[in-house]
């Protein structure tokens, strides 16, 4: 929408005449034009709230998470690029933690009433809810920073995605250059199309080094429950498995403490998590989560966000395989180069296929 306001335009010419004499113009008025100001936005809600900057309200964000915002790779990552964003933009936020799906909806109503600005998501477990209070909330923004299979034509739902079968496909080629036994294990916290795309990805990654690997996995239910993703964790590691991963938000702690204690492989997820156990971790499957919420708060800043979804790719930089560390050079150069390859279009992964969770 484009406001302009401008002033009329005067002119006032005094003529006096004395005999022959012409006085010339004795003076003349003319009036103004105010700047012309415009919002050039996509096809969603407005991103302004007012025509002047001075009376302008501060946008405002909230994000939802299923566990503690503060525990996790998953989360903590999230967390800190929400909160950099929020203070790069100058955006007034807040952060709801501990939220079960089945509380989703009631909350983004309520956040939708206030007027919240953006409603982000940060779990795709809440894909459904999302898309329920976007219907009813036209004037806000739904953001889902997980997965999202659609927008369903909603002209104010958009979401920062990853090809997940390529995420999972990073950790797969390594856990196949890894594994002794050929056996390697997942934890998921719950059943989600996003954990089943990145473990096909993960399974067909794993046949490059190691062909005829096996895939297993433990379905926990939960992303908070640490003492039960550690428990699945040494029940896969009893019947064999070496290499081990998840999906499973603040629970993954208890992935890592069952494989620090059985002396397996974690590969770790969505953050370079190293550091956590030193020795039990050779590498990570890494989203550059805080170029996505960069990305979001410009857009959004910019009136340029679109209702579409943005897809982070290996070729693009936003997903990759952490630095490889404690593992023979020879092996990090193998895995090194097929991922090379995957960026390079040499390898193709098959992403007509889901790992089936039965």
């Amino acid at each position: 929408m484009s406001l302009s306001t401008r002033g009329p335009r005067h002119r006032l010419s005094v003529f006096a005449g004395l005999l022959v004499v012409v006085a010339l113009v004795a003076g003349a008025c003319a009036g103004s034009s105010a700047p012309s100001s415009s919002t050039t936005g996509s096809s969603g809600p407005s991103s302004t709230n007012s025509a002047s900057a001075s009376s302008a309200k501060p946008i405002t964000a909230a994000i939802l998470y299923q566990s503690s915002a503060t525990v996790g790779s998953y989360n903590t990552t999230h967390n800190a690029a929400y909160t950099a964003m929020c203070n790069k933009y100058n955006f007034q936020c807040r952060t709801i933690d501990n939220l079960p799906p089945a509380q989703a909806v009631d909350a983004m109503r309520n956040l939708g009433s206030q007027g919240v600005n953006l409603i982000i998501a940060s779990s795709n477990g809440y894909s459904d809810q999302l898309i329920q209070a976007a219907r009813e909330f036209p004037n806000t923004w739904f953001v889902m920073t997980s997965d999202l299979p659609s927008t369903q034509g909603l002209p104010n739902v958009v979401a920062f995605v990853w090809n997940w079968y390529q995420f999972g496909w990073l950790g797969g080629v390594a856990a196949g250059y890894l594994t002794k036994t050929g056996k390697t294990g997942y934890v998921l916290g719950a059943p989600l199309l996003a954990a089943q795309q990145a473990m096909e990805g993960f399974r067909q990654g794993a046949q490059i080094g190691h062909p005829g690997t096996q895939v297993t996995f433990r379905l926990i239910n939960s992303f908070n429950d640490a003492v039960a993703a550690r428990e699945a964790s040494q029940a896969m590691i009893s019947a064999g498995v070496d290499v081990l991963t998840g999906i499973a938000g603040g629970a993954n702690p208890g992935i890592i403490q069952a494989s620090q204690s059985s002396r397996v492989s974690y590969i770790g997820y969505l953050a370079d998590e190293y550091s956590t156990a030193p020795g039990s971790i050779p590498t990570s499957m890494v989203g550059n989560v805080a170029k996505e919420y960069d990305d979001l708060g410009r857009l959004y800043s910019s009136h340029q966000l679109q209702a579409k979804l943005y897809v982070g790719t290996v070729q693009d930089g936003t997903i990759s395989l952490a630095q490889l560390r404690d593992i023979p050079a020879d092996t990090a150069s193998k895995i090194q180069q097929q991922v090379a390859n995957l960026k390079d279009g040499k390898i193709t992964i098959d992403e007509t296929k889901l790992f089936p969770l039965q």
